[in-house]
């Protein structure tokens, strides 16, 4: 396989290979991020777009190539760049949003997503992600304000089984971080630019 050549059809669980930054960096690279001339990153030929540090989720999915993920539930995904990484490690990905995520990448790159369109923060939407439960990985990067975190995180964690992982995106943002420094047990990428941190279930 050249690099970056994966395609929508392929289903690689890093977990099972030896070379998982290599299949990182096949990802990364299959987003295709073009920088406008405003100097914001945009999708490029209809692919993805994410709003991450490379490194420092990389650090992140180091966590999870250990874990071992076989069903991962994300809250917010924006234009799909993280969910790309979820189905590149876990064969069941339930991915959750306010809103449907066209117009960014096409359907057929995720052949093992799920999409749940629905506000996170709705009982009706918590009994649909119960349906597939538990998982083993939640990451939250939804609303991003302090009671927003709070409710994600009250509401959803309960579905990720004893020894599985919460993720939290933008520790940095201050009213994400206030709500997050009350937990007990949070560990903070030590790369710090948006801000990452992980809780461990018990």
């Amino acid at each position: 396989m050249e690099h970056g050549s994966l395609t929508a059809s392929d289903h690689i669980l890093a977990t099972e290979v030896k070379m998982e930054r290599y299949i990182y960096d096949c990802v990364w690279d299959r987003i295709w991020i073009a920088r406008n001339n405003d100097g914001v990153e945009r999708t490029n030929e209809g692919r993805g777009f994410i709003q991450q540090d490379k490194e420092e989720f990389w650090q992140l999915m180091e966590y999870l190539i250990e874990l071992k993920p076989q069903k991962i539930l994300e809250i917010g995904n924006a234009c799909g760049g993280t969910t790309l990484f979820w189905q590149a490690l876990a064969p069941e990905v339930y991915s959750l949003d306010i809103k449907p995520l066209e117009g960014h990448i096409p359907g057929n790159y995720f052949p093992n997503v799920t999409f749940i369109v629905g506000d996170a923060h709705k009982q009706e939407t918590l009994e649909e992600a119960k349906v597939f439960a538990p998982y083993d990985f939640l990451f939250i990067d939804g609303d991003h304000c302090t009671e927003g975190v709070k409710q994600d995180y009250e509401m959803y964690s309960p579905l990720v089984r004893s020894g599985g992982i919460v993720g939290f995106h933008d520790y940095n943002h201050d009213p994400v971080r206030t709500f997050l420094k009350k937990l007990d047990g949070l560990t903070v990428m030590p790369m710090d630019r948006f801000g990452i941190a992980i809780l461990k279930v018990s």
